[in-house]
């Protein structure tokens, strides 16, 4: 007979900011991040810990998201009411979390740091425990704005560090002629690109 799953029991919960400085400026249409701050979740059930980042930034300049909003929405109205409690499975997050307008991204910290918790207990990869099939899986990289030869040097080394797909910032005058120069030297990369909302209708 298999046994039955007895869930686990969310013992403590700390919610931690984290500023990394980032190894080169990232550049993008509408100005220039020299570090990263973000919110680190720890859940801690039996023994165990789940993590999750947090994507939201200080000012509602890229999501409406901001780390003043989610970090007491966090402490004060979610994690209360996980902390001390059983659950069987990452759905029964579901009716705790859907009241509350908005804050996704919030959310999803929990349940992230919840779905890594729970694959632990059942001594699965996380990648298992959502269904996956495989051990790898394809990924990108976003280049910030830079001049025509920085920009090249930098897909290269990206490509030569087997990233797939590379995403280009722009901004309007800085465009064309990059991505010529780009498609040129790499004529087989896959190739996006990323404006930040510089472009208007009249572009």
């Amino acid at each position: 007979m298999t046994p039955v799953f007895p869930g686990i029991r969310i013992d403590a919960a700390e919610l931690r900011l984290v500023r990394l400085p980032l190894l080169t400026p990232f550049v993008i249409s509408t100005g220039t991040m020299t570090e990263k701050l973000f919110p680190l979740l720890t859940l801690r059930a039996e023994g165990l810990e789940g993590y999750a980042e947090g994507v939201m930034d200080t000012l509602p300049d890229y999501l409406e998201e901001t780390l003043p909003a989610a970090l007491p929405f966090l402490r004060q109205a979610i994690l209360p009411q996980i902390i001390g409690k059983r659950f069987e499975s990452p759905a029964q997050l579901g009716p705790i979390l859907a009241p509350w307008r908005g804050h996704r991204m919030a959310k999803a910290m929990v349940e992230m740091a919840f779905w890594d918790l729970w694959a632990k207990a059942l001594d699965l990869p996380l990648s298992a425990a959502l269904g996956g099939v495989r051990d790898a899986v394809e990924v990108g990289v976003s280049l910030g704005i830079a001049d025509i030869p920085t920009t090249l040097e930098r897909v290269r080394v990206a490509l030569d560090g087997g990233y797939r797909r590379i995403k280009l910032k722009i901004k309007r005058g800085h465009d064309i002629a990059l991505l010529a120069a780009v498609r040129a030297e790499f004529p087989g990369a896959k190739l996006t690109v990323d404006a930040n909302t510089d472009y208007r209708l009249g572009d």
